[in-house]
């Protein structure tokens, strides 16, 4: 530290002598100038050091400053008695007088009241999430068991150890009845000496008593050993949402009257949040006037630098170069922007002040040796909670300072905070040298891996194998195996799935197999991957070994052996897996139905339906629906589809609805079809609503106002579904043309023309070509047919056919008729193969009465008489210039139209 201070120092007279020598005798020295700058440099970040060197301990004179609100007139430590739970950190409660309001007993009460009673064990610790209300809790069990107690608590300064604490608290704790070390929101530092401190060493007659967020006690920056620990010398009462006699004393009080729509719900919430007032806070961390972008960058780098736990007091000179670099950030400008002096210090001021209408945000603390800024406690609060919109994450500016300034331990413990927070990128940089857990490297692993960073997930997997850590280097043996196999790489997938089985993991070797098998199988080597999925099988594995029978399963009767994948199938099914037993039943259901056998399949499907399995059971009561509808069985069908529409599954319920909708619309039930229709609408589904949506248009042009109809075609459109709004358009044509509404009918075809969709151009072209048979133009509607021929639409372009080939009829044009309804035989189309047959024999009757009318106008009566004119008349009907080739008229395209559903006419 002395070595800094002196190193300043003769920077300090280093830069003046420069200084000195920039201008001489009236002439620039630049070299002296360039100097001059990087002197000023070194000086900055010796300057900066010291600073950081203060606040991380640097300096054995620091000492324990007691809360000023702890301290009596007399500069003895108040009792309990003597002090409010504002005092002890309680924040105000918005419904109380002056921020006091009735207690309501919580769940934990009578346990923290024996444990400050037993005296068992003197250490108290209250765990829960952020506003659950511990320090409220403890407050009151505190001040009601421990009275006449002292309460001492000091300021949170890092450099100053728990155990100096203690020793100050041990001249108090001999005087009248004892005294009470109070410790409200634990920092993961003071979470491990309070893990390390040995009961004995502990004075007679003091307690402590501390609070912690339960998410701390969870983070790699306190090792579950020290969890241990802590929990074998101190009682840890936990703390969660409100439980139900909390919530019914709650709304008992009329105080709280506001609240009972939110206590209403049912789901949880924790006291605190309920009992704060937060629109104060949200309006502080807006941009919506003058000077608050100052103001949040302030804000966000006190709360920040607390947030992510920085184990070094926030002085003065941090302070400013952080609200620089933030400041820069939110204002969206360069690196070397000037920032105001001027609106920094008066963003200061306002936050170090309290208003009317808003709590004091920055507290400037007295440490033994200065100050330190700290923030307000909910502001981290609100800054933590996803749920909220005043929500940010940490700034990466906050975690580049932690990345320059900070090293080793500290750096380590940092990067651990950043995983906590998901700042993945950040604690990548700041764990990266040694020793770092192996649980954080496997962590960072993963999610490079989730972002495709596939070369960083080998190298940070490599480093969790390299630990040889008895759990994770497994599990990232595994995870490698996978990661290979994915990528192509099969040998080295290979390598590490077998490496994997060499360490014997409980949890990882049989997913090891399992992948083995399937990567084996993929390949091609069917016995080998027999081979992985047997060997595990033959383990008795209980967990995994149905996965194994269903892999296996699935390659019996990939290779023809339907036996043997039955068997395999009926074992997984009898497992009582909740996963894979249904799935299975599901494989044996689907097997039976390709082979026709619909009572067996009704029968695992009915299984598969009674295990009520969150995904599986569901699909099987929608295929029951199926197969009991095409059986001819309504009633039954109708009640599997409600049992799948009542599970609330996400994606199936929607479409059991529109199924029942359907269902009631065939059985002439028309209100039913409506309702269902119109749940299934109500879902939003992506895919089922829009089907829907189309469903009711249909239903409702039939049976309802026809506005109804098109209200919900257009709905339809609007979802831009790749399906169902070109459908929709299509129906919009059909409906459009038969209110008599020509051009809207051609706007809605074209539009789906303009899609060029290869599903539904054709029928919106077959639907124009309508379009303008009801205007009487022929020439159009020929175009347009041969358009939806030419898309070699299956469906579409036959019936287009039979179509085209009646106009040529109609026209008297014979040869070009016989033609298209030659090719509508010659493609096989179910529908259209027997009505082309029937309209060449028609065509052939007229033919053939044709020529007779022309031989008798021509000779009449007396041919009968002359056996010449009677060969004439024979050669005449049978007379033919049928060359199979298409008709010659011209196929120009008109313009990209639209078209609709048509039946063939």
């Amino acid at each position: 530290m002395w070595l800094l201070d002196a190193l300043s120092a003769v920077l300090v007279v280093a830069i003046g002598v420069a200084t000195n020598q920039i201008l001489n005798d009236g002439t620039w020295a630049w070299w002296w100038l360039t100097g001059d700058l990087v002197l000023a440099g070194a000086a900055a970040v010796v300057t900066h050091r010291a600073s950081m060197a203060r606040g991380a301990g640097g300096d054995a004179t620091v000492q324990a400053v007691p809360w000023p609100s702890f301290t009596g007139p007399d500069g003895r430590p108040r009792t309990l008695s003597e002090v409010t739970p504002r005092d002890l950190g309680v924040h105000p409660n918005r419904f109380g007088d002056e921020g006091e309001a009735f207690y309501i007993s919580r769940d934990v009460d009578n346990a923290l009241d024996e444990a400050l009673t037993g005296g068992a064990k003197r250490i108290v610790l209250v765990a829960g999430p952020r506003l659950a209300g511990a320090t409220r809790t403890l407050a009151r069990a505190a001040r009601s068991q421990l009275p006449g107690h002292r309460v001492i608590g000091f300021a949170d300064d890092p450099r100053v150890r728990l155990g100096d604490m203690i020793d100050q608290a041990r001249h108090w704790a001999g005087e009248d009845q004892g005294a009470v070390l109070w410790l409200d929101g634990l920092t993961p530092g003071r979470l491990t000496e309070l893990a390390l401190t040995a009961p004995g060493g502990l004075p007679d007659r003091l307690w402590v008593l501390a609070t912690v967020d339960s998410a701390e006690l969870q983070g790699l920056r306190v090792p579950e050993q020290l969890v241990k620990a802590l929990e074998e010398h101190a009682v840890r009462i936990d703390i969660g949402a409100v439980r139900a006699a909390e919530r019914a004393a709650l709304l008992a009080q009329e105080m709280y009257a506001h609240l009972r729509p939110i206590l209403d719900e049912g789901t949880d919430v924790l006291m605190g949040r309920l009992m704060i007032a937060w629109d104060q806070i949200r309006e502080a961390l807006t941009r919506d006037e003058e000077g608050s972008t100052d103001r949040l960058a302030l804000l966000h780098a006190i709360t920040d630098w607390h947030r992510a736990r920085l184990p070094r007091l926030l002085t003065e000179d941090v302070l400013d170069h952080l609200y620089r670099t933030y400041w820069r950030e939110l204002a969206g400008v360069g690196v070397d922007a000037p920032v105001s002096a001027t609106d920094y210090a008066r963003a200061l001021r306002w936050a170090t002040t309290s208003g009317p209408d808003r709590p004091q945000f920055v507290d400037l603390q007295s440490v033994s040796d200065g100050h330190c800024y700290v923030v307000h406690p909910l502001l981290t609060a609100i800054a933590d909670d996803h749920a909220d919109p005043a929500h940010w994450h940490v700034h990466d500016a906050l975690w580049r300072y932690a990345d320059a300034f900070f090293e080793d331990e500290q750096r380590r413990n940092i990067g651990y905070t950043a995983l906590r927070l998901g700042a993945y990128r950040a604690a990548q940089r700041l764990l990266d040298g040694p020793d770092t857990a192996p649980e954080a490297l496997h962590e960072i692993s993963l999610w490079l891996a989730e972002n495709g960073d596939f070369e960083e997930t080998r190298h940070w997997t490599r480093r969790v194998i390299a630990s040889g850590h008895h759990e994770y280097a497994p599990l990232a043996m595994l995870h490698l195996g996978y990661l290979e196999e994915e990528q192509g790489r099969v040998e080295q997938a290979r390598h590490w799935l077998e490496q994997v089985l060499a360490t014997e993991h409980r949890d990882s070797w049989p997913w090891a197999m399992i992948k083995l098998g399937a990567l084996e199988h993929g390949q091609g080597r069917v016995e080998q991957a027999r081979h992985w999925y047997e060997r595990l099988i033959a383990t008795n594995d209980q967990e995994h070994l149905p996965n194994a029978m269903l892999n296996l399963a699935g390659l019996e009767w990939e290779q023809g052996r339907e036996e043997r994948a039955r068997h395999w199938w009926e074992q997984a099914a009898v497992t009582g897996h909740e996963d894979v037993g249904p799935w299975a039943m599901l494989q044996l259901a689907q097997a039976d139905m390709d082979r026709g056998r619909l009572e067996q399949a009704r029968y695992w499907l009915e299984r598969a339906a009674g295990t009520g399995h969150r995904d599986r059971a569901p699909v099987a009561m929608i295929n029951l629906g199926y197969l009991e509808d095409e059986q001819g069985c309504p009633e039954q069908a109708r009640h599997w589809w409600e049992q799948a529409a009542a599970t609330g599954h996400d994606d199936l319920a929607p479409r059991a609805m529109g199924d029942l909708g359907g269902l009631e619309r065939e059985q002439g039930r028309v209100e039913q079809a409506r309702h269902w229709f119109e749940r299934a609408i109500a879902t939003g589904h992506e895919d089922w609503a829009p089907k829907a949506m189309n469903d009711l248009g249909n239903l409702e042009r039939k049976h309802g106002p026809v506005e109804q109809a098109r209200h919900w075609f257009e709905r339809a459109v609007g979802t831009g579904h790749e399906e169902y709004a070109p459908m929709a358009m299509i129906n919009l044509g059909a409906f459009e043309r038969t209110q008599g509404r020509v051009e809207q009918a051609r706007h809605w075809f074209e539009r789906a023309i303009a899609l060029r969709d290869h599903d539904f151009m054709p029928e919106a072209m077959f639907g124009l070509a309508g379009v303008e048979i009801d205007r009487g133009r022929t020439e159009q509607t020929r175009r347009w047919y041969k358009r939806v021929i030419a898309t070699g639409h299956e469906d579409w372009g036959p019936k287009a056919m039979i179509n085209l080939g009646n106009l040529e009829r109609e026209e008297g044009r014979a040869e070009q008729a016989r033609y298209w309804f030659g090719r509508a035989a010659g493609t096989g189309h179910p529908d259209v193969v027997e009505a082309a047959g029937q309209l060449l024999e028609q065509l052939e009757q007229w033919h053939q009465e044709q020529a007779r009318a022309t031989w008798f106008a021509r000779y009449g009566w007396q041919a009968y008489a002359d056996p010449a004119l009677m060969h004439e008349r024979a050669y005449a009907e049978t007379d033919r210039q049928d060359t199979g080739n298409p008709p010659t008229d011209s196929d120009e395209d008109p313009r990209p139209d639209d078209g609709q559903r048509e039946v063939p006419q």
